[in-house]
């Protein structure tokens, strides 16, 4: 009994340490605010709170650089709750940044819409005993269809944003693309990723705010209903623990 109360205590204490990257606030969506919403299947975490606890870490790394490149700033994220069916992380961010996050989503299931019947198929192939080794080519081919997509996403995202200096450009074409391929392996094993805005105030909408929730509407809308069929196969480089030095 003893030993089951001590790891209850450090899964617990391993959770709150993810915690601690997080500012806990309320459910509402602030206006001239918007909320991300991550769905973590329950499977990708085996249920249990060490290995949730290292995913909502990993969620802030790959989340960071989008807060930069959007905003010139690399602010902390905002949880406004935590649901518990599947783990639904939901967080409070600002206009620029969830548009930012929704293009490059929009970006990654575009190439998606390729691979994903190659996925399909190969889940058939699987099916039918083919051998492992060319099964093995047709995952690597996959893997680096979409690996050379997010390099080029990457490039895109960066070159048009006027808030970083040059220096600091090449840098974050490197994290952006580590995060493009971590949204991409998650969406690949049935994340859910969506964006929804709080109200924008009265008089305050200036054009860049206004462009922004225009993406939000328009694009975030095809996020919540993109599903993946077939068996995962996508497994990308990410962000390390290395990043938060």
């Amino acid at each position: 009994m003893t030993d089951a109360v001590e790891e209850l205590q450090g899964s617990l204490e391993s959770l709150l340490s993810a915690f601690s990257h997080f500012t806990l606030g309320k459910e509402d969506i602030a206006p001239g605010d918007a909320e991300l919403s991550v769905l973590i299947p329950r499977e990708a975490v085996a249920s249990e709170l060490p290995k949730l606890g290292e995913e909502l870490l990993q969620i802030q790394r790959v989340l960071g650089p989008f807060s930069e490149l959007a905003t010139g700033l690399r602010r902390p994220l905002t949880v406004n709750t935590i649901a518990s069916s599947d783990f639904g992380l939901f967080m409070a961010i600002d206009f620029q940044t969830a548009k930012l996050i929704v293009e490059a989503v929009g970006l990654i299931n575009k190439t998606y819409e390729i691979i994903g019947r190659l996925r399909t198929n190969t889940q058939g192939l699987r099916d039918d005993a083919l051998g492992d080794d060319l099964l093995a080519l047709i995952d690597e081919r996959i893997n680096t269809k979409m690996a050379e997509a997010n390099t080029a996403a990457a490039e895109e995202l960066v070159v048009t944003n006027t808030k970083i200096d040059d220096g600091r450009k090449q840098e974050l074409r490197t994290e952006v693309r580590l995060s493009l391929n971590a949204l991409a392996n998650r969406i690949d094993h049935g994340y859910t990723i969506d964006v929804r805005m709080g109200p924008i105030p009265n008089g305050t909408a200036d054009p860049e705010t206004a462009e922004a929730a225009r993406v939000i509407i328009t694009a975030g809308e095809a996020l919540k209903y993109f599903k993946p069929a077939g068996r995962p196969i996508l497994s990308l480089p990410e962000p390390t623990a290395d990043a938060d030095s």
